[in-house]
Formats: structure tokens, sequence, C-alpha cells
């Protein structure tokens, strides 16, 4: 995503869905909903949920979270 396009949707693994920003679920965002939408599906499939992922990209989703929280 270009850094002059600030994201504007993030992919939830806590609910399922995107969530328009700000919002603390950021596994993948994009600046409109499709964009957002494609990048979910291109890093993580059709999971739409966290334990519907193998164990390391749970690890990632986590791992990521965990620092977007620290900021």
């Amino acid at each position: 995503m270009p850094e002059s396009s600030p994201a504007a949707f993030a992919w939830c693994f806590d609910h399922g869905w995107l969530h328009p920003l700000p919002t603390l679920c950021t596994a993948v965002a994009g600046t409109n909903a499709e964009e957002a939408l494609a990048a979910k599906r291109e890093r993580f499939g059709e999971a739409a949920f966290l334990y519907q992922l193998p164990s390391e990209q749970q690890l990632e989703v986590i791992d990521r979270q965990a620092e977007t929280h620290k900021r």
C-alpha cells in the first residue's frame, strides 16, 4: 500500500469481517474495502477467523497485533 494512501479498512480475525479504521484489528489493511479484502485473501486465503489459519500464520497475526498495540 503506498505511503500516501492511508488505510481505511482492516480485516479482523476476531470478528471475521472488515472494519473501518481506526480499529485495533489490523491483520491486513487497505485504502478501501475491496483492497483490504483482496490483501486478506492473498495473504491468508479464505480464512475468516484466526483458528482457521495454520499455526505459523496464527503466530504471525498475534505478533503483528502485539507490535501494533505497543505503538
